[in-house]
C-alpha cells in the first residue's frame, strides 16, 4: 500500500466538507509527519478493543531512524487544527520495531498493529 501525499490528505478532508473520520485524520497525521520527517521509515495504525468508543484516541506507531531508543512510550496529544481527535504516538527505532515484531517488545495491553499508513 502506498502512503498518502499531502494532496491526498487535503482531498480527504476538503472533499468531506465536514469533520474528518478518525481514519481520515490518522491518514492526514501519517502523511504530514512523513513529509516533515525525512528520517521517518513507516507509520502504522494501532488498534485496541476500544477503537469504536468516541473518546478513544487515534493511535499511531512511527518507525524513525533517528528516534531515541527508549522502548515503547506512548506520547499523548490533544486535538489540534484539522484533527479534532486526541492522538497517541509511539516512536520506535527500526531496531526496536524489529524487536516488537519478534515479540521481544510489547505494545500496551490490548493494543495491536493494524496496518501501514505511510512507508518509504
Amino acid at each position: 500500500m502506498r502512503g498518502m501525499t499531502s494532496g491526498d490528505a487535503d482531498l480527504c478532508y476538503t472533499s468531506a466538507m465536514s469533520t474528518p473520520t478518525k481514519e481520515d485524520a490518522a491518514l492526514m497525521i501519517a502523511s504530514l509527519h512523513g513529509q516533515m520527517e525525512p528520517s521517518l521509515v513507516a507509520v502504522y495504525l494501532l488498534r485496541s478493543s476500544r477503537k469504536e468508543e468516541a473518546d478513544e484516541p487515534i493511535k499511531l506507531l512511527e518507525v524513525n531512524q533517528v528516534a531515541f531508543a527508549g522502548g515503547v512510550i506512548p506520547v499523548h496529544f490533544g486535538p489540534v487544527g484539522e484533527v479534532p481527535y486526541p492522538s497517541v504516538i509511539i516512536e520506535l527505532t527500526p531496531e526496536e520495531f524489529a524487536s516488537l515484531q519478534a515479540g521481544e517488545l510489547s505494545l500496551p495491553h490490548g493494543w495491536r498493529l493494524d496496518r501501514k499508513l505511510f512507508g518509504r
